[in-house]
């Protein structure tokens, strides 16, 4: 029996590959040290008891269990191998909250790694030590953050016409939050900061200012302003000095939506999205500074970029008809199989949309003439006549999918320092699996016509495809010439990709696409055959049926089954219990909802048998 289990969670639980250790410097006041750490899949991986070392507080380490404990001064801190959570328990009280982290804890090497990232804020309030990340592999700890809080010692309160100034001036960078309470009241919190105002004339009350107060509340700061009307909004302006910053309060019509511009944006947002404004502006700035010269564009018109919050996770969506527009949903991302590494995400997926906006908005002589004429036509359903003058004016946009997501995902990962899909480890597994069960390589018609309908991966396909064939491109033609394909010249008037393939590569589209295909199919068989030089587990198959994708699965001694959830084709995702003994299949519940591939976050308590 227990052989059984063991095989099944071999075959269905990856415990993750061994990663080549390197080390992390980290400094606290004058004294240097190296933490064993490592970048997987884009995300830095640190030695959990080696940082606790650094921080002053011993470690425990149970072999059996593959279970760390850090004594902090309040609190423990357990962490589990190949488990997505850590336990805190509260010295005082007993009681233990979890902390649920985006990918699971690493074993390497017979110790404890945690994703750095997602735990830098917890380390840091169990520490009581300020952990800074200064770059990918330099840690600053600014010691007890108690001896560390900054300081509120400047705030000036001035008028200009009917615009309201807010000048704030603090001993380091600031750490705040601004909310509003009854349409026209407004607070400015500062986390872990001491009032230390010795003039407070700056801050008298003039012109629409009801109310102004500093308020100490604990170990953080508050100020209040209230205005006499509720229809006032405010932009935060920065300055070049990061301990001081600006809030500038105006008149509005009243309205939900905020618009802020820079030379060649313009932000529409949310007053809620206020604290993005300016790095979402200043991200666009940067991404389109690099590929102004790298694709010759000369911006016509500014682009538009409207913030939203309205899904689970963010994502851009981007057109160029009417007008250059980027919705930018601001949620954080779903790491699902790591299958999108990135490293700032705003910065990042800004990359990949502007990218759309310059590659589709160039224009040839001819869609000049027509953008003259008629300015960019969208085309309508109940007016087909407008699909000619659409073509005619935006020809680039009619494009296959694959073809414009290939370049996008191409200059993302190159524009972020190679964080994108063009390395993603995902997009590597599924060639080599197409190889790995002798599927035909499809054309770019089967692609657009077939696959992105009948696959699991539905329009995801494009990304695949179109990013792997423009790569090949690249190693075979150079970028350059591959940069030239996707170029608008002004006398390439309605010329196609398949004829300006031939154009500039000097080779027939089809042929290079089949050659794209067999070169694919040999470096995968070279991998396959590395892989299979390495003896693998004797595999004892527990059942017939095929179940998809499966999430982590958790054995119940009270039942001798194994619960988990599975996902395959024309079913709705189920939970199941598998009984080793019988061998047969329950089907417990169906599951809402489910992603396409992202990573299912399970757990389950024995003890209340709950899932």
């Amino acid at each position: 029996m227990f052989r059984k289990l063991i095989l099944f969670f071999l075959l269905f639980y990856s415990l993750g590959a061994g990663q080549e250790i390197s080390n992390i410097s980290v400094v606290e006041g004058n004294n240097k040290y190296l933490i064993s750490s490592y970048n997987f899949q884009g995300s830095i991986y640190i030695s959990l008891s080696q940082l606790g070392d650094v921080l002053g507080y011993k470690s425990f380490y149970s072999e059996s269990g593959k279970k760390l404990t850090v004594y902090f001064q309040d609190f423990e801190l357990n962490a589990i191998a190949n488990n997505p959570y850590l336990l805190i328990k509260e010295k005082s009280t007993n009681n233990i909250e979890t902390f649920q982290l985006p990918t699971s804890i690493h074993f390497n090497k017979n110790e404890i790694f945690i994703p750095l990232n997602a735990t830098i804020n917890l380390l840091s309030t169990l520490s009581g030590k300020e952990i800074i990340i200064l770059s990918p592999n330099k840690l600053f700890i600014t010691g007890n953050l108690a001896e560390e809080r900054n300081k509120l010692f400047s705030v000036k309160l001035s008028n200009e016409n009917s615009d309201t100034f807010l000048q704030i001036k603090m001993l380091k960078q600031a750490k705040y939050s601004i909310s509003r309470n009854r349409k026209n009241e407004f607070y400015i919190f500062f986390r872990n900061t001491l009032i230390d105002i010795e003039d407070d004339k700056g801050f008298l009350q003039q012109g629409n200012v009801e109310e102004f107060d500093i308020i100490s509340n604990k170990e953080d700061a508050i100020i209040k302003i209230k205005f006499d009307s509720s229809e006032v909004a405010y932009e935060i302006i920065e300055t070049k000095n990061n301990n001081e910053f600006i809030l500038h309060f105006f008149y509005r019509e009243e309205s939900d939506w905020y618009e802020k511009e820079s030379e060649h944006f313009k932000l529409i947002y949310r007053e809620s999205h206020a604290h993005l404004a300016n790095h979402i502006l200043s991200s666009a700035e940067n991404s389109l500074k690099r590929l102004i010269p790298i694709f010759d564009y000369n911006p016509k018109e500014k682009i538009i970029i409207n913030t939203y919050d309205a899904s689970d996770y963010g994502f851009g969506a981007t057109t160029n008809v009417p007008q250059n527009y980027i919705r930018l949903e601001i949620e954080s991302f779903e790491p699902g199989y790591e299958a999108v590494p990135y490293n700032e995400r705003i910065q990042w997926l800004l990359s990949h949309e502007l990218v759309h906006i310059v590659v589709n908005d160039e224009e040839s002589d001819l869609e000049t003439v027509v953008r003259d004429l008629f300015r960019k036509v969208p085309p309508e359903k109940t007016q087909p006549v407008t699909t000619i003058y659409s073509i005619l004016g935006n020809f680039t946009r009619y494009t296959p999918r694959w073809y414009q997501e290939g370049i996008a995902v191409f200059m993302e990962t190159w524009l972020s320092g190679g964080y994108g899909r063009t390395l993603g480890s995902f997009d590597e597994m599924y060639f080599r699996s197409l190889i790995l069960e002798g599927k035909n390589f499809p054309s770019h018609w089967d692609i657009e016509t077939i696959l992105s309908h009948n696959s699991i991966f539905l329009e995801n396909i494009f990304y695949f495809y179109g990013t792997r064939f423009v790569s090949y491109l690249s190693i075979i033609y150079g970028v350059d010439k591959v940069i030239d394909w996707f170029k608008t010249y002004p006398n390439q008037n309605l010329v196609g990709f398949i004829g300006k393939f031939s154009d500039v590569l000097g080779e027939d589209f089809y042929d290079a696409w089949k050659e794209f295909a067999r070169t694919e199919k040999i470096f995968q068989e070279k991998n396959i055959e590395v892989l299979k030089s390495s003896q693998l587990t004797k595999v004892n198959k527990l059942s017939k049926n095929t179940f998809g994708w499966v999430t982590q699965p958790y054995f119940d001694s009270q039942t001798l089954s194994v619960i988990y959830g599975y996902h395959r084709s024309a079913q709705l995702a189920t939970l199941q219990k598998f009984h080793l003994l019988t061998r047969n299949s329950e089907d417990l519940t169906s599951l809402p909802t489910p992603s396409i591939y992202q990573v299912a976050s399970t757990a389950f308590d024995a003890s209340n048998n709950l899932f």
